[in-house]
């Protein structure tokens, strides 16, 4: 018996409002919590293109709101440290940070943006911290089924 549903909703490009209908049907017609079924979503957003609703602009705010800071570059500061423009004179650090943070495909500010989008209302920064932390213990150890929207 499988206990996990994970949907990949990056399929057409529309991460967001799949999440949304994916979530319809498990929780309100299919009812599959009431089953004890748990349901995740999976983003897998090429890097040629960012996730539905965001760009490198509205990414770089996703993420400042989340951890309360402004600007591009303090939030890079304020995630690898006050040192980290010292260390890294030609930025190459920064700048891989920079892509993980705010860039095309899966980043940093695309998780955010899809959890701060899902029906429940829970904040985004706490389910997202609790999320990372769920996401180190797993083991999948149990059978996970993967859907792919129609």
């Amino acid at each position: 018996d499988i206990n996990q549903l994970v949907a990949l909703v990056d399929y057409q490009g529309l991460e967001i409002t799949d999440s949304l209908r994916t979530a319809d049907w498990f929780f309100n017609r299919a009812k599959l919590h009431e089953k004890g079924k748990t349901l995740g979503v999976r983003l897998d957003t090429h890097g040629g293109r960012f996730a539905e609703g965001l760009d490198y602009e509205k990414s770089v705010e996703t993420v400042g709101n989340w951890l309360g800071v402004d600007g591009e570059y303090n939030i890079v500061e304020f995630v690898l440290g006050p040192r980290a423009f010292q260390l890294d004179p030609g930025t190459i650090l920064v700048d891989k940070v920079r892509r993980v943070l705010f860039g095309s495909g899966v980043s940093v500010a695309s998780i955010i943006h899809t959890r701060k989008s899902s029906l429940r209302p829970v904040s985004a920064r706490k389910s997202a911290r609790s999320w990372v932390r769920r996401a180190r213990r797993s083991t999948l150890s149990e059978p996970v089924a993967f859907y792919r929207l129609p």
